[in-house]
C-alpha cells in the first residue's frame, strides 16, 4: 500500500474531486449579463431621424421653425464606452415676422443642414458634438418690397444625446428627438418635435477583425486588431504560445503554470458569454479560439512535464485546469493533443512517484510530492507504473484512486513519512 497514508488524505480527495467538477464559470473575473438597455462591445452603424416645429417670441418679433433631420452614426464600443462620428443631413423653413425698426415685415428662409462631429458617452447615452453648417436663402419683405441673400453659416451644435431605450443583440433602439428639442427649448423656443433612432451591429467587419486575430495567433504575431478585449487578449497569448514553442526546453516553470491558468479564465469567459455576444461573434469563431486555448493548454501540460523543477504541486495544477476546461478525458477538444497530455502527466507522476520509492520494502513514500501525484491521479482515474515498487497482487501497478481508498479503513493512523 502507499505508506503512511492517513485518514485525513480522503478528506483531501474529496475537497479536490469538489474543485474539478465545480463548473469553469466560476473562474476568473466574469464580465455581468449586459442589461436590456445598454451596447454590448461591438462595432454599430445606427439611423436617426427627428422632425417638427419650434416657436420662439422676442418682443414685437415672432420665429416660426419646421425642420426634418437625418443623421447617420459609425461608433465602436469598448470597455473604455463609444467612439466614433456621427453626419447630419436635413432640410428647413424659417419664417420672421415681427416690426423692425418701426416697420412690419417678415424674413423667410429654405435651408440646407449639413454638420456633424464626434460620438462618445456611455453603453446607454451617446453624448454628438460637432459643429453644423446652414445653407440656403432668405427673402425679406417689408412695405411690398422684397430682397433676397444668401446664407451660410457655421456654428457649433450644442451637445446632444442619444439614450438606448431597447437593446436586443444586434440591434438597439433609442430616442434623441428630446433632446434637440431640449436644446430649442433652452433657447426660449417652445418645440414639438418626433423622431426615431436605432442602430445594428456590424457583424461583417467583426468577422474579418476575428479572421484578422486568428491569422495573427497562427503566425506567432501580436494582434494587429482590436475587436474586443477578450479576443485581442487570447490572440495574443496564443501568439505568445506559438513563439515559446521554438524555445522549449528552456521554459520557466512558473511562467508556464501562469499562462495555463491565464488560458483557463480566457476559456471560462468564453463558455460565459451572453447570447447576444454569442450572435455577434458567431458561434463558429468562439469554438475556433477555444480550439486554440484548448491546444494551448494541452501543449503547454506536455511541455511543462519535461521541465527543470516540475513537482507534485505543478502536477496538481496542472491537473485541476486539465479537469475543470476538458483538456484532457472523453470528449475533449483536440483529441490527439488530449491523449499526448494526458500520458505526459502519468509519466511525469511515475517519475516523481519512482523518485521516492523506500528500496527497503518497495513502498512509496507519503510527501508533498507524491500526495499531489497520487490526488491529482485520482482526479483522472490514472494508473502508475512505477518500476522498483511493490504494490501486492498489482506488482508495479497503482490504481490513484485504489490507492486512496484503501487508505480509508481502520489502521492507517500512521504519520506519513518524509
Amino acid at each position: 500500500m502507499f505508506r503512511g497514508m492517513q485518514h485525513r488524505w480522503s478528506v483531501l480527495l474529496v475537497f479536490a474531486l469538489v474543485v474539478a467538477v465545480v463548473p469553469a464559470a466560476v473562474a476568473g473575473d466574469l464580465e455581468p449579463e449586459p442589461e436590456a438597455t445598454s451596447l454590448t462591445l461591438g462595432d454599430w452603424k445606427g439611423w436617426g431621424w427627428a422632425g417638427g416645429t419650434a416657436v420662439a417670441v422676442a418682443g414685437p418679433v415672432t420665429f416660426d421653425w419646421a425642420a426634418s433631420l437625418d443623421a447617420e452614426f459609425d461608433f465602436s464600443v469598448s470597455d473604455d464606452g463609444p467612439a466614433g462620428r456621427w453626419t447630419l443631413t436635413g432640410s428647413g423653413n424659417n419664417h420672421i415676422e415681427g416690426t423692425f425698426g418701426g416697420r412690419f415685415g417678415t424674413i423667410d428662409s429654405a435651408l440646407t443642414y449639413t454638420g456633424g462631429g464626434s460620438v462618445s458617452g456611455t453603453n446607454t447615452v451617446l453624448l454628438l458634438d460637432g459643429e453644423g453648417h446652414d445653407t440656403g436663402t432668405s427673402i425679406l419683405t417689408s412695405d411690398g418690397q422684397s430682397i433676397s441673400f444668401p446664407v451660410d453659416n457655421t456654428s457649433t451644435i450644442p451637445t446632444l444625446e442619444v439614450k438606448v431605450t431597447h437593446a436586443l443583440c444586434e440591434e438597439v433602439h433609442g430616442e434623441w428627438a428630446y433632446s434637440i428639442e431640449e436644446r430649442l427649448e433652452e433657447h426660449d423656443f417652445t418645440a414639438s418635435l418626433d423622431g426615431t433612432w436605432f442602430a445594428v451591429k456590424n457583424a461583417d467587419a467583426a468577422q474579418q477583425a476575428l479572421d484578422q486575430l486568428l491569422d495573427d495567433a497562427a503566425a506567432g504575431r501580436s494582434p494587429s486588431t482590436n475587436i474586443s478585449e477578450l479576443f485581442s487578449g487570447i490572440s495574443g497569448m496564443i501568439a505568445t504560445f506559438q513563439k515559446m514553442v521554438d524555445t522549449w526546453p528552456n521554459w520557466d516553470l512558473d511562467n508556464v503554470l501562469q499562462g495555463v491558468d491565464n488560458a483557463e479564465r480566457y476559456i471560462a469567459h468564453l463558455r460565459n458569454l451572453t447570447e447576444c455576444e454569442l450572435r455577434f461573434f458567431g458561434a463558429d469563431n468562439v469554438e475556433q479560439f477555444m480550439n486554440g486555448l484548448s491546444h494551448m493548454i494541452q501543449n503547454l501540460i506536455i511541455g511543462a512535464t519535461g521541465v527543470e523543477g516540475f513537482d507534485g504541486e505543478a502536477f496538481v495544477q496542472l491537473v485541476h485546469v486539465a479537469s475543470r476546461t476538458g483538456a484532457v478525458g472523453p470528449g475533449a477538444l483536440n483529441p490527439a493533443d488530449a491523449l499526448r497530455a494526458e500520458e505526459a502527466l502519468i509519466a511525469a507522476g511515475e517519475r516523481i512517484l519512482a523518485a521516492n520509492v523506500d528500496p527497503a520494502d518497495g513502498l512509496i513514500i507519503v510527501n508533498d510530492d507524491t500526495a499531489a501525484v497520487m490526488l491529482g491521479g485520482a482526479l483522472l482515474g490514472l494508473t502508475f507504473d512505477v518500476p522498483g515498487s511493490d504494490n501486492g497482487a498489482e506488482g508495479t501497478k497503482w490504481n490513484a484512486r485504489d490507492t486512496y481508498d484503501s487508505a480509508m479503513g481502520p489502521g492507517e493512523d500512521e504519520a506519513p513519512s518524509s
